[in-house]
C-alpha cells in the first residue's frame, strides 16, 4: 500500500493541492462568468402576456393540451423575488407541472419597481392589482372564481385578498406565507428583538435611513420603523414587509379591512 494514502498528512496535503488547483480553474473561469449568466434562460416554458397594469405583467402558460379545468390557476409571487423561479428548467419548474395536470396556468409578474412606486402600499397591491388581475382572469374564462397559490409575501397577500374577496377564489393554496404575526416566536419577530437588532446602531452605519417627517418613507427606513415600534410594543404583528427594494408597502394601511383574515 502507497505511503501516502497511509500517512493522514500526507492525505491532507494531496486534498488540499487538489482542492487549490480546483479554486485556480474556477478561478480562471470568473472573467466569462456574467456573460454566460446572461445567456442563461430564465422562465422556460411558452408563455404570453395577457394582461399589463403599470409594471405588472400577468403571464399565461401554454400547454400542449387544452386545460382539463375551468377554473384558472394564478400564482401571486412575492414582491421582491423573481417569479422565474418557479420555472426555472425542464423537469424542475412548478408552473410546468401545474400545466401539465391540466390547469389554466397564469403567473402574476411584479416587475421592477421605480421610484413611482415608493408611495404604494399593500391595500393598492391587494384591493388595487390583485382585485384588476382576478377579475380580468374571471372575464377571460367565464367563471366567477378563480384558484390562488400565493408564495412567500405573495402568499401573505393571497391570504389578505381572500379574506377580503372570498366570493372570488375557489381555492387557497399558500407557499412559505407568513400569516400570523402575533406570534413571539415568528422569524420577523425573532428578527425584530432588540437583542438581534439594534435600531440605532442601524441607523448610525447606514447613515440617514429615516427621513425628516413629510418625505417619502425609503423600504429600509420602514424596515426601521416597524422594527423600531416593535421593540417597544413587545410585538411584531405590525412589522409586515417594508419591501420592493426601493418601493414601500405600508402594512398597516390594510389592517382595518382584514379583520377575517
Amino acid at each position: 500500500m502507497s505511503a501516502t494514502f497511509t500517512n493522514p498528512w500526507a492525505r491532507w496535503q494531496q486534498g488540499l493541492l487538489e482542492e487549490s488547483s480546483a479554486a485556480l480553474g474556477r478561478l480562471t473561469q470568473f472573467p466569462t462568468l456574467a456573460q454566460r449568466a446572461q445567456r442563461v434562460r430564465k422562465g422556460v416554458s411558452p408563455s404570453e402576456i395577457v394582461y399589463e397594469e403599470d409594471r405588472l405583467r400577468v403571464r399565461h402558460y401554454l400547454g400542449s393540451q387544452k386545460p382539463h379545468y375551468r377554473t384558472p390557476l394564478v400564482f401571486i409571487y412575492a414582491l421582491v423575488n423573481r417569479p422565474y423561479i418557479l420555472d426555472l428548467k425542464p423537469g424542475r419548474s412548478v408552473v410546468a407541472n401545474f400545466v401539465a395536470q391540466g390547469f389554466d396556468t397564469y403567473l402574476v409578474d411584479w416587475g421592477i419597481p421605480t421610484d413611482a412606486d415608493r408611495h404604494l402600499t399593500l391595500d393598492d397591491y391587494v384591493n388595487g392589482y390583485m382585485a384588476n388581475v382576478v377579475d380580468y382572469l374571471c372575464e377571460r374564462n367565464g367563471t366567477d372564481t378563480v384558484n390562488v397559490l400565493g408564495y412567500c409575501m405573495g402568499g401573505t397577500m393571497s391570504a389578505m385578498f381572500t379574506a377580503l374577496r372570498p366570493e372570488r377564489v375557489k381555492n387557497l393554496i399558500l407557499l412559505a406565507a407568513p400569516i400570523d404575526f402575533s406570534t413571539q416566536d415568528g422569524l420577523l419577530n425573532v428578527w425584530s428583538r432588540a437583542e438581534y437588532f439594534d435600531v440605532d446602531r442601524f441607523v448610525d452605519f447606514v447613515h440617514r435611513v429615516v427621513p425628516p417627517d413629510g418625505e417619502p418613507q425609503t423600504g429600509a427606513a420602514q424596515i426601521v420603523r416597524y422594527s423600531h415600534r416593535a421593540q417597544h410594543m413587545g410585538r411584531v404583528h405590525r412589522t409586515g414587509f417594508a419591501s420592493r427594494a426601493r418601493g414601500t408597502t405600508d402594512p398597516l394601511s390594510i389592517q382595518q379591512h382584514q379583520s377575517g383574515l
